[in-house]
């Protein structure tokens, strides 16, 4: 399978694949950051086994989101779990600036930061994620 991929594919794949791991410790650190600013804002009313809770499926989410983008879309080179994401996230994003605007919520300068940085990383993932499916697309019509 190697042989039908030319270097700027393999390069691609390897960005591909560097972001997702950029991607994936980005969301984490994100999601601690706004798990402890919930547990801080209620002035540590939540009982501590909820936040161990929280950080559990925090890490169950991240790693499990890795898993299935490193086996379906770079390992297997398929193109349904890509296609299923390039549509989605759009969509996902479309959502919650909506209801972050609907709601008139006042973010701190952090969130922010942290927002900027998360459509950052969004647009070079998404970017790259366009590439490795027609990558992709291409390998699985040159096999049939």
């Amino acid at each position: 399978m190697d042989d039908l991929l030319t270097d700027k594919d393999e390069k691609i794949r390897k960005n591909w694949f560097y972001i997702l791991i950029i991607s994936s410790c980005y969301n984490f650190i994100n999601g601690v950051i706004d798990l402890t600013n919930v547990y801080l804002k209620n002035n540590q009313a939540i009982p501590k086994l909820s936040m161990f809770i929280g950080y559990f499926f925090l890490v169950l989410w991240v790693v499990g989101a890795f898993v299935l983008f490193y086996h379906f879309s770079y390992k297997k080179m398929g193109v349904k779990f890509l296609l299923f994401y390039l549509i989605a996230k759009p969509l996902t994003l479309i959502a919650a600036l909506y209801m972050a605007f609907k709601s008139h919520v006042y973010l701190q300068a952090y969130q922010y930061v942290l927002m900027f940085f998360s459509y950052l990383i969004f647009a070079f993932f998404y970017t790259y994620s366009i590439k490795l499916f027609k990558i992709n697309k291409k390998i699985q019509n040159r096999e049939v």
